[in-house]
């Protein structure tokens, strides 16, 4: 996801957000089973009523197949149920402020990598500086905003390198904090 793309995702209402940050998603694993299938076999099973023509069964393969590790695999999910939250409740007033959304977004696993090794890390200025930051990432908004940063970059990742699914916490510190950056430096006035 570049940043303009991820900074357009930013503006919008909460309801658009988790829906198209929920679609860039989708769209990744598309690409991702695009690059590590034969093509006539995945634009068949890509399609509306092919194999993985749902966010969750493209999930769930990725995942079977070993391609995503298994928070990655989590946060995903986490990330589907929030955009089906908002796309299939009438309600116009659901935001990442209704409880339920909240509590949802809270378990996204993505800054507790992050959390947890500043939480353990000896104090510094720069893990002082960091836990300044990872302060400004805990409301839900942001931090799906963030999770949506960081699933897009390991995706992409995994296109080209079979062994990501064996990334370790440290590797998903090192997404999580190139996001957090990146977020920061993009932020909208």
């Amino acid at each position: 996801m570049n940043l303009d793309s991820f900074n357009s995702m930013r503006k919008e209402s909460d309801r658009a957000a988790a829906v198209l940050g929920a679609a860039f998603l989708d769209s990744a694993l598309g690409e991702l089973f695009e690059s590590r299938c034969r093509p006539r076999v995945t634009a068949d099973m890509l399609r509306a009523n092919g194999v993985l023509g749902t966010f969750s069964n493209r999930i769930r393969m990725a995942y079977a197949i070993g391609w995503i590790a298994e928070d990655t695999h989590h946060d995903l999910h986490i990330v589907r149920k929030i955009r089906n939250e908002f796309a299939h409740h009438q309600d116009h007033s659901l935001s990442f402020a209704t409880p339920s959304i909240a509590d949802t977004a809270r378990e996204l696993l993505v800054l507790r990598a992050v959390e947890d090794t500043v939480a353990t890390t000896v104090t510094s200025p720069i893990d002082d500086a960091l836990r300044e930051r990872l302060e400004r990432f805990k409301p839900p908004r942001v931090r799906f905003d963030l999770a949506i940063m960081v699933l897009t970059d390991v995706i992409e990742v995994a296109k080209g390198d079979p062994a990501v699914a064996s990334t370790d916490a440290r590797s998903a510190v090192a997404f999580a904090k190139r996001s957090m950056e990146n977020v920061l430096r993009s932020r909208p006035t």
